[in-house]
């Protein structure tokens, strides 16, 4: 019994041991979880704060390239409200490239959506897009804008004089409106066009309407046109331009064989290591007389009543005669020759060289002239008749020349283009400036490719002169001649610009000609005539056989003697080009703005 309660009374203690014990544990586990959590409370603690703040750096960067992204696109608008010509002034659609803004940067470009050209179409729409980056943060946005039309409404006639538009002994043609701010007169002249006058229109055959009391109509300013022109433009200096008239005779000193020579009753070869200047020359042979010779075409080279000299190198070696230099032209009034000479030579064996001067004149339209060198004053096409002539000697001719006399600063046999200058460096617009300082340049015999301007001229200049011009842009609706300071004569032939005939390649690679193209040959022809704008602050002159499709503007008179075509191009005033524009309105499409998003 004693035992039995003494062993009830050690089972509790025992108990209470152990369950300290496991208190103990416990206690300590606790802890140790309590300390976890709180471990991990400020953990969390701490990662949600460095999550809170990388979200409001995220959200302030975001904010910041958002601005940015705005900002460029009110500097667009800004650009394009301060710069009439902003579709030509910047050559790439990125107009602006990471530029600092506060701690971020931005970007800005432009596009044409309809045919990704800017300056084709000043009524094309474009999009502005801007691009704001901020850190890690990039927001790029872009609206719309569309243009309204800004084109002044000279443009809207395919002649408009400030002044008047006289016709004199003329037969001209045009398919749309001519117009005039004070009146029209026409002398003895057929006008087949529309025409509207400010105040009267004067004289009789005119064939298309005439309207009086027409509204004046506004042209640029000269200092407006200019301004685009001499900025973007190359400036050839005047002094830079022959002060002579090119020759036209081609391979004249032999070195490349004996073509475009050819025997008159004779026959002509290259001659090798015997020359007067470099390392051939040509043999003339086997002559039936002394009438025979050796030729050169120069058609579509020289006019009537003007005055040619002509150089050149002889030798012989059994033969000692005189020589003559024989003009023969045909044109539709008939036939015809002037000749000069003699020249006399006084030794054998050794070149002599001799200096013959002419004056052609003939009447009618030319249509073939050959220049031939011979040892007799007859006609050349009577070489070879019985009894009316010696026989004539070998003999053999080298370095000739032939120029039309007279100092003057000429454009001739050459191409001015975007790649091709030959006075100087070219310019990728074909824009060539150059300032004449009052003095007089003939333009004639040549292509230009491009746009051409010239200030301060003399009343006296000349583009054509009775021979062959072929001038269109190379931006399509670019102006091909703009002229400021002086009167200008437009005169050119109807005849073609013939690259044999030049020596010179007129459409090769950058400079294609429509409908050929382009090629590394002398073997085209070139139609004569004008294609684009043509403006003048001064009195614009045209004469003989003018061929234009375009528009002209003159704030002077623009006079008109014998034949004038003139097809009027509308891209003038649907999209005119700079310097030709009136002030632009441009609209924010509504709905346009849209962030994009990669």
């Amino acid at each position: 019994m004693i035992k039995r309660l003494a062993n009830q009374c050690v089972w509790p203690a025992f108990v209470e041991s152990a369950v300290r014990r496991q208190r103990r544990g416990s206690l300590y586990v606790s802890i140790v979880m309590v300390s976890a959590i709180v471990s991990v409370l400020g953990m969390s603690a701490l990662l949600v704060g460095r999550i809170n703040s990388r979200a409001h750096q995220g959200l302030a960067d975001s904010t910041t390239a958002r601005l940015n992204a705005q900002s460029a696109l009110r500097l667009g608008m800004l650009m394009i409200e301060n710069d009439p010509d902003w579709r030509f002034s910047n050559t790439t659609d990125e107009w602006l490239t990471d530029v600092s803004l506060g701690s971020g940067t931005f970007s800005l470009s432009i596009t044409d959506p309809s045919d990704n050209d800017l300056s084709d179409a000043s009524a094309d729409p474009v999009v502005l897009t801007g691009i704001g980056k901020k850190g890690d943060a990039v927001h790029q946005v872009e609206i719309t804008l569309a243009p309204l039309y800004r084109g002044y409404d000279c443009l809207q006639s395919a002649i408009h004089s400030g002044h008047d538009l006289n016709f004199r002994y003329a037969n001209a043609t045009a398919d749309h409106m001519l117009s005039v701010n004070r009146q029209v007169n026409a002398v003895a002249s057929s006008v087949f066009a529309d025409v509207e006058a400010v105040t009267q229109v004067r004289g009789a055959y005119y064939y298309g309407s005439t309207k009086v009391n027409a509204t004046s109509r506004t042209l640029p300013s000269t200092a407006e046109v200019l301004e685009f022109y001499q900025a973007n433009g190359t400036a050839i200096d005047v002094s830079d331009l022959p002060t002579s008239y090119a020759n036209v005779i081609s391979n004249s000193d032999f070195e490349t064989g004996h073509i475009p020579w050819f025997g008159a009753s004779s026959t002509t070869t290259q001659e090798m290591g015997l020359s007067y200047e470099g390392g051939a020359c040509l043999k003339v042979a086997d002559r039936i007389d002394a009438a025979c010779g050796a030729s050169h075409d120069v058609t579509n080279l020289v006019k009537s009543n003007a005055t040619y000299r002509v150089d050149f190198a002889v030798q012989q070696a059994t033969d000692l005669e005189s020589y003559y230099v024989h003009l023969q032209f045909e044109t539709t009034s008939g036939t015809g020759r002037t000749t000069a000479g003699p020249f006399i030579p006084t030794a054998l064996n050794e070149w002599q060289t001799g200096s013959l001067s002419m004056r052609p004149y003939w009447s009618g339209d030319l249509s073939s002239a050959k220049l031939t060198i011979t040892t007799s004053s007859r006609s050349p096409e009577f070489a070879g008749y019985g009894g009316m002539g010696s026989s004539g000697g070998d003999f053999y001719l080298d370095s000739v020349t032939m120029r039309q006399t007279g100092t003057q600063i000429t454009i001739e046999h050459a191409l001015l283009s975007p790649n091709s200058n030959p006075f100087g460096e070219t310019n990728p617009r074909g824009i060539y400036v150059i300032d004449m300082r009052g003095s007089m340049i003939v333009i004639r015999n040549c292509r230009i490719f491009g746009t051409l301007v010239l200030i301060d001229p003399s009343n006296h200049s000349r583009i054509g002169d009775g021979f062959a011009i072929s001038m269109e842009p190379a931006v399509s609706h670019f102006p091909s001649l703009i002229v400021t300071g002086g009167d200008v004569n437009i005169n050119p032939t109807d005849r073609g610009l013939v690259e044999n005939s030049l020596g010179v390649n007129l459409n090769p690679d950058g400079a294609p000609y429509y409908p050929i193209g382009s090629d590394d040959d002398l073997e085209d022809t070139f139609s004569s005539g004008i294609k684009g704008l043509i403006f003048s602050s001064h009195k614009l002159r045209f004469r003989k056989n003018n061929s234009i499709e375009g528009a002209v503007m003159s704030h002077r008179n623009v006079e008109i003697h014998g034949r004038f075509d003139l097809k009027y191009d509308s891209r003038y005033y649907r999209n005119p080009p700079p310097g030709f524009s009136g002030p632009e309105e441009i609209r924010l499409l509504l709905g346009s703005a849209r962030r994009v998003t990669e």
